[in-house]
């Protein structure tokens, strides 16, 4: 059995309805996120779906971003 420490995956990808559930970041965010580059999405048929591993990533690199710089 695996067992995953981090965080709990439900699924494997999203849809971005779905995303903006989980994350609580607008739809139009999330969408001009996508068009940035910023967070990775595929196409299965006519869906748009975001992987769970862009997704992890991409709120991680928002917390990175938001981040206070260390002061030198």
């Amino acid at each position: 059995m695996h067992t995953n420490t981090t965080r709990s995956i439900d699924h494997l990808s999203y849809t971005i309805d779905s995303a903006v559930r989980l994350t609580g970041i607008p739809r139009t965010k999330l969408y001009g996120d996508i068009a940035a580059g910023n967070l990775r999405t595929f196409k299965h048929g006519r869906r748009r779906l975001i992987s769970a591993d862009a997704l992890s990533k991409f709120i991680a690199d928002l917390e990175r971003q938001s981040a206070p710089k260390a002061s030198a």
